[in-house]
């Protein structure tokens, strides 16, 4: 449950993994567009990210992800583009040469996806469909991920195998963690052992975005996300009254933990 605490602050209570949690999720007062729940989005993860770490340190695993392992920065990641929009956001808020080079990264990486047969390079703008074999959405991403990573394609944001904007990364990679040996990440099928997440906080947040704008709720592969706010700029620009939307994705949050 949430209740207010203050003028900008709210408290949560999660039972996570046989542990709970007290978070406080900031919030404005007043009304806000939807990328304000990002904050508190983002405190919810860490939470269900540490909540699993410990259950799995309770059983003898621990975390190995660090500092230098880029090596699931090679996946295929969806993000909501509620993310999309924050994630350019952070972009060109740094300095000039940053935003010039991560801008050219994005437009290489979206190429060589059309090159490969991943994207259509004449679909009108933004693209929200990918290019591949399947008979559903699920095994239509199965599929292109697959292609993704055996052609070692690198985050448009990843520098010295590391995240270059750590502080604004999407929600997913927040929450992926694996407590097997980092070689196995180096390749999709080697068994990876990554913790579980009860909460998909991601789409929660995209389900909440996408049910205020009015639209149908969908995720997008991170590389199309400079390709979507240029197509996409006035997006989100709705104001809401804080409260709602918060309560609203604790909603979705809560459907899930039912199911």
């Amino acid at each position: 449950m949430s209740t207010a605490i203050g003028e900008q602050q709210h408290r949560l209570r999660l039972e996570l993994f046989e542990r709970v949690y007290d978070l406080i999720l900031p919030m404005p007062t007043t009304t806000c567009s939807v990328t304000a729940l990002l904050p508190s989005a983002r405190t919810i993860v860490h939470a269900v990210a540490d909540a699993a770490a410990q259950a799995a340190l309770k059983k003898g695993k621990k975390v190995t992800c660090g500092p230098g392992c880029g090596a699931c920065c090679r996946q295929l990641v969806p993000i909501s583009v509620v993310e999309a929009s924050a994630l350019v956001t952070a972009i060109d808020a740094g300095p000039a040469e940053y935003r010039k080079r991560i801008r050219r990264r994005f437009s290489q990486t979206v190429h060589r996806m059309e090159t490969l047969g991943m994207l259509d390079p004449s679909a009108p703008r933004p693209r929200l469909a990918l290019q591949g074999y399947g008979h559903d959405s699920s095994s239509l991403w199965l599929d292109v991920s697959k292609r993704y990573f055996a052609a070692a394609i690198a985050c448009p944001i990843l520098e010295n195998e590391s995240c270059s904007l750590h502080v604004a990364r999407p929600l997913v990679c927040r929450a992926y963690n694996v407590t097997s040996s980092p070689k196995r990440c180096r390749h999709l099928n080697r068994g990876a052992e990554a913790l579980p997440r009860p909460l998909d906080v991601e789409s929660a947040l995209s389900r909440t975005a996408h049910a205020l704008d009015g639209s149908p709720p969908h995720l997008i592969p991170l590389p199309l996300a400079m390709e979507w706010s240029e197509s996409c700029p006035d997006a989100f620009a709705e104001q809401h009254d804080a409260e709602t939307m918060l309560a609203r994705l604790l909603d979705e949050l809560l459907s899930q933990s039912k199911e």
